[in-house]
């Protein structure tokens, strides 16, 4: 997969759910460094903790200045850690702040749509991306390894 393309994706996945992709990243490098590292854990904590939090109506709305900024750092700062090659990381992290900005429009703008329309409650709409989240991110690991695999051979 092209660094480009991934450091969107993992960009996207910042939008969808801000502490998921520093959560990606920590266990793609875990995988790599073929380590158990505390950081991984915790990071992983921290990205059940918000899906679960995504449900509960308080959370604001990902669009407000204040979460859009943190998916936008994270978005960016995941892609520039994934990225190997030093001079490429600012591309990765324009990338991946791109890739959370547009995720976190599209997939708000998305919810509340097939809310309305078709009367979905929220938090089956919330599961409902978190299962595409999660299903990326996976294809995401799995990329990963066989790029490591092929690096290895």
């Amino acid at each position: 997969m092209r660094t480009g393309t991934r450091s969107a994706l993992v960009g996207v996945i910042a939008g969808m759910r801000s502490s998921s992709a520093p959560a990606l990243v920590g266990q793609i490098r875990s995988r790599e460094n073929r380590d158990g590292s505390k950081a991984k854990k915790v990071l992983g904590a921290l990205f059940a903790g918000e899906l679960i939090a995504d449900l509960s109506p308080f959370m604001p709305a990902r669009t407000k200045p204040f979460s859009l900024l943190a998916r936008m750092v994270s978005g960016a700062s995941s892609a520039a850690r994934l990225d190997a090659d030093r001079s490429e990381k600012v591309r990765a992290a324009l990338l991946g702040a791109v890739g959370a900005i547009g995720a976190s429009f599209l997939f708000y703008r998305l919810r509340k749509e097939l809310g309305r329309r078709y009367e979905i409650p929220d938090y089956l709409l919330a599961l409902g991306e978190d299962a595409i989240l999660i299903g990326l991110a996976v294809w995401l690991l799995k990329q990963a390894e066989e790029s490591d695999a092929i690096r290895w051979a």
